[in-house]
């Protein structure tokens, strides 16, 4: 029996925690937290009893909703291994350490997820491991590959003889740093589980978005107002920090502040040059030209000069972690910039529900904030300008189509997306899966592989030529030559690679 079962991110995004069952194993996949919840109520459906009998965990990528919940496993009774990319592994010790000491700062004692001691023996446990580097573990075998979504981000495929699963985690959007995902080397697996974050939802261009950015903060910039853009520590600060390098002849000559955790960030970025774009590499290769960094680009040192900037009349760019405004230095800049009128607030992404930048999407205008420096809780009126840019590092509705339509699974799991999200992608894609499921949190799904019989009514003609064609039986597998590798496709795979149909997306 092939079983899975949703801990986290049915119907909802975040908490990415999924179990399977697969060859007598359990094995989890993500183990994340609920970025818009508090204290244990962030959680995925995880008890002791269930801790404890996981053989292993295989992390996707380091943001909080696929890792943070991984220390906590241990303190409830998990002693199996644990898997993830090298980068992973550097980045997500930074942004527990991030979201321990906000633990610590803003969280009741009995509330607090994990300690330092649990999040120390989380990483000594965990195996690093690379792309397409197949390695096995207690009968299992599984492989990493490229998912483009953030530094080391992966998708996991599980193999057994008989059955092959992909789970996406989150799937990169076009990036100007990051390679892009490749699906040839993962196609037709038995089950997909993929994210639907964005299903339903078509960005504008990059190139428009970066404009129409660039723009509104010049305008702000040239009124002497500053711009605070709230950044995740890893992923968004990086895609901002280039896109400001890359558009910088377009500004006004002002400082870019870099702040708090999202300088450790880049110079893990830094050191793991060689997971990103061809560009990239070979720019820094043979020119020296690094990404991220420029002349105007500073990094504060003392909270004196960060109490001078906020207070001064000359303008700045700001790029502070938390992305979503839940904490750290986004928040304190925000307390002190968001009542002048003069000066910008800029998001960037997916705002979880429960957190300021949510309530500023929807139009709240009145907060209680505390201050991470005295720790006072202050009222702030916001009269800054508010605006929201989808520069998302997630795959958006037409990607995850062309997605779904090169992988062609048996079964396709929806996960990581609110239920309406989830059926929009669901209904683009009916074409190119047997069966879609989109199940909430707490569902178990029999995923066992149902062989197709070998004589079917139903056939598939293979032009090979003018006049000769191949006559096949429907769910036939042929060794076939596919992208300069050999691999099974079924009949009717093969004479749709062959016609290229249009996609529904």
């Amino acid at each position: 029996m092939t079983k899975l079962t949703v801990l986290g991110s049915g119907r909802e995004v975040g908490r990415s925690c999924l179990q399977l069952d697969v060859e007598g194993r359990r094995v989890l996949l993500d183990c994340g937290i609920q970025a818009g919840q508090f204290g244990r109520s962030s959680l995925p459906l995880i008890h002791e009893k269930l801790a404890s009998s996981i053989d292993a965990v295989l992390v996707t990528h380091a943001h909080l909703d696929h890792s943070a919940a991984l220390p906590r496993l241990l303190r409830m009774g998990f002693k199996g291994r644990i898997f993830m990319t090298l980068p992973t592994m550097a980045l997500a010790n930074l942004l527990w350490q991030d979201e321990l000491s906000l633990m610590e700062r803003e969280w009741p004692p009995e509330e607090r997820l994990w300690g330092s001691q649990e999040m120390s023996l989380t990483l000594s446990s965990t195996t690093a491991t690379t792309y397409h580097e197949e390695f096995q573990f207690n009968g299992l075998r599984f492989n990493f590959h490229n998912a483009g979504h953030i530094l080391g981000s992966a998708m996991i495929e599980v193999k057994t003889p008989g059955f092959r699963l992909v789970y996406t985690g989150d799937l990169g959007s076009k990036s100007n740093h990051l390679r892009y995902w490749r699906a040839s080397d993962i196609a037709y697996p038995d089950v997909l589980i993929l994210e639907s974050t964005y299903g339903g939802v078509n960005r504008r261009s990059r190139g428009d978005l970066e404009r129409e950015f660039v723009e509104k903060a010049r305008a702000v910039l040239e009124n002497g107002g500053k711009v605070l853009i709230p950044v995740f520590s890893v992923g968004k600060a990086q895609e901002l920090l280039k896109l400001l390098k890359d558009r910088w002849r377009s500004l006004p000559k002002v400082k870019v502040i870099l702040e708090g955790m999202a300088i450790n960030a880049l110079k893990i970025y830094e050191q793991f040059l060689i997971y990103m774009d061809e560009g990239v590499r070979r720019a820094f290769l043979f020119n020296a030209v690094n990404p991220f960094k420029w002349e105007d680009l500073a990094f504060p040192a003392a909270l004196g000069e960060r109490k001078r900037l906020v207070e001064s009349r000359e303008p700045a760019i700001i790029l502070a972690p938390s992305g979503m405004l839940r904490g750290g230095w986004s928040l304190w800049y925000f307390l002190h910039l968001a009542q002048n009128p003069e000066n910008m607030v800029v998001l960037v992404g997916f705002m979880a529900e429960g957190t300021i930048g949510h309530a500023l999407l929807n139009g709240v205008k009145q907060f209680k904030v505390r201050d991470i420096i005295s720790g006072e809780e202050r009222d702030v009126d916001v009269k800054a300008q508010i605006y929201h840019f989808e520069l998302s590092t997630h795959a958006m509705h037409s990607e995850l189509c062309n997605f779904v339509a090169q992988m062609k699974p048996e079964k396709l799991v929806l996960v990581h997306g609110t239920l309406e999200s989830a059926l929009k992608l669901a209904s683009s894609v009916e074409d190119h899966a047997g069966e879609i499921i989109i199940p909430e949190n707490g569902a178990q799904l029999d995923l066992e592989h149902r062989k197709v019989e070998t004589v079917i009514p139903v056939k598939v003609e293979i032009p090979i030529g003018d006049k000769i064609a191949v006559v096949l039986p429907r769910g036939f597998p042929l060794l076939v030559k596919f992208n300069g590798k050999e691999k099974f496709l079924k009949a009717e795979d093969l004479y749709s690679l062959l016609k290229q149909p249009r996609s529904k997306c």
